[in-house]
């Protein structure tokens, strides 16, 4: 195995041991020791990648916010400053939140909602930097997200109390040109 694939399956490992950690442990009360003794690797290994607990947990946020932005195909709709989700994969996507990807449940819930907010937004900020061509629709595409973000974190807060449907028309309801 080469160095590059082994350093790659290593910074998994952590990432994947960090997550499990976060099912029973708030963010606060996971150390870098523990993690460390659950995945297997020594401390200096942690440190090659992260800074500490509160980076990791950034970098878990951003590679969760990828996996959205791919799914939802969110680059190509900032590209043309609008907010028109496919509201069928929007609901798929909403569906998995609730019964299958606990992952943003468990950031919400066990980790740092504040750096979870501000991870989101960094985010954001940095997906909506494709382009500087008009300043004020990508200030409203930031807007309409950013609004489905809350939405969405909003509805996990209260026990997912109305339906994928319901909340995915409420998202999509969301327009630049308005």
């Amino acid at each position: 195995m080469n160095y590059r694939k082994k350093n790659l399956l290593t910074k998994n490992d952590i990432k994947d041991g960090f997550l499990e950690m976060l099912k029973s442990l708030p963010l606060d009360k996971i150390t870098v020791s523990d993690l460390c003794n659950k995945v297997g690797v020594n401390r200096s290994t942690f440190y090659y990648y992260y800074d500490n607990v509160r980076r990791l947990f950034q970098d878990v946020c951003n590679d969760y916010f990828d996996s959205i932005t791919e799914r939802l195909n969110i680059c190509e709709m900032i590209k043309e400053y609008h907010c028109e989700f496919d509201c069928d994969a929007l609901i798929e996507l909403l569906r998995d939140i609730r019964y299958k990807d606990n992952r943003l449940k468990l950031f919400l819930e066990n980790g740092e909602k504040e750096l979870f907010f501000v991870s989101a937004f960094d985010y954001l900020y940095d997906v909506f930097s494709i382009s500087e061509d008009d300043v004020v629709k990508r200030y409203k595409a930031f807007s309409c997200f950013s609004n489905g973000l809350m939405l969405v974190a909003n509805w996990i807060y209260n026990g997912f109390d109305i339906d994928e449907n319901t909340l995915s028309l409420l998202i999509c309801s969301f327009r630049i040109d308005e």
